[in-house]
């Protein structure tokens, strides 16, 4: 079975800034989400407790 490599943090963020540079010069397109609001849940007094 081959090993697998080790993530190397340091390269991934040279590579997410190079692909950032090159977004902002028009080269690329970078991948969008979209997320919907969560609701915030209801805290009523009787559940908080000191």
């Amino acid at each position: 079975m081959p090993e697998k490599k080790k993530p190397r943090l340091f390269d991934e963020l040279v590579q997410a800034f190079d692909e950032l540079k090159q977004w902002k010069e028009g080269k690329i397109t970078l991948r969008t989400y979209s997320v919907e609001p969560v609701k915030k849940p209801e805290v009523l007094p009787y559940l908080c407790k000191a």
